[in-house]
């Protein structure tokens, strides 16, 4: 039972590597004077106090991005499917379409089964989970330690209340 125990507690005494290691896909967001915001995405080559040096997309070459310009930084979680909202959006339209076929029925008219709402239902969500599942998309975790100067803000959130926003 010790043994266990040492397993499960092992995680928690080693406490959380950084996720800034070199070669992980990161997305940096940096603000230049006088220019807008721009993303860059690549692999990261190094990350320290003064300066970020990572490539920028299929290219070898490295940038150097100095760490008061960088106003965001995300690392790459992997790429994931939309299965379920796929399935649910699917779903939504068949019903839709069901309704908009009845909508235009007259007083002598029967309507739409049941079995067929169901197939209609049932196929467009079988349709869209094969459509949510194709479709891929990358997650990004962002990194709020690593950004650069603090930055604050504040505004009205539809007259119910105040929004504030601190990042250091």
């Amino acid at each position: 039972m010790t043994a266990a125990a040492l397993v499960l507690l092992l995680p928690l005494m080693q406490g959380s590597a950084s996720p800034l290691t070199t070669g992980t896909r990161v997305r940096v967001t940096v603000r230049e004077p006088g220019q807008a915001e721009r993303q860059l995405v690549g692999p990261l080559r190094t990350f320290d106090s003064q300066t970020l040096t990572m490539s920028a997309g299929e290219s070898p070459a490295q940038l150097a991005l100095p760490r008061p310009t960088i106003t965001r930084i995300e690392v790459s979680r992997g790429r994931r499917g939309h299965t379920v909202m796929g399935l649910l959006l699917g779903a939504v339209l068949g019903l839709s379409a069901v309704a908009i076929k009845d909508a235009g029925c007259g007083p002598d008219c029967d309507g739409t089964s049941g079995g067929q709402v169901a197939a209609v239902v049932g196929g467009g969500a079988v349709l869209g989970a094969v459509v949510g599942t194709v479709v891929r998309s990358e997650r990004w975790e962002s990194l709020p330690w690593a950004v650069g100067p603090a930055r604050r803000s504040a505004a009205p959130l539809g007259g119910l209340g105040l929004r504030v926003s601190l990042r250091f």
